[in-house]
């Protein structure tokens, strides 16, 4: 997910606004993109509490949600974006692989 979103920043970021620079670092394109996956992963395979609480976590996080929108020109925001759309990506890409239970075989433990 960091790597889908990296390349994407790598590719269309900005590198300076008027003038004045525009660095991108810092683990908030991990952080919006897991959010983004597990917003969009609650809605792709229709899990209603997943996607509760993941916006509940995203509301808490300091209203994360806003962070996608450009606020700051020192700010990334390309960053939270692209974290966020990459997030949602992998979230597609996996809507069809659920929580499997394995099957543990133990050996006979028993004492005589």
């Amino acid at each position: 997910m960091s790597l889908t979103g990296g390349l994407l920043v790598w590719t269309f970021a900005r590198a300076s606004t008027g003038g004045i620079e525009t660095y991108h670092v810092g683990a908030s394109l991990t952080i919006f993109g897991l959010l983004g996956f597990l917003i969009a992963s609650g809605i792709f395979r229709k899990r209603f509490r997943d996607f509760i609480i993941a916006l509940i976590i995203g509301i808490i996080y300091g209203g994360a949600l806003w962070g996608i929108l450009p606020s700051d020109p020192h700010v990334s925001w390309e960053s939270h974006l692209f974290g966020f759309a990459a997030g949602i990506f992998w979230a597609y890409v996996f809507r069809k692989t659920g929580n499997k239970t394995a099957k543990t075989v133990l050996p006979n433990t028993q004492m005589h």
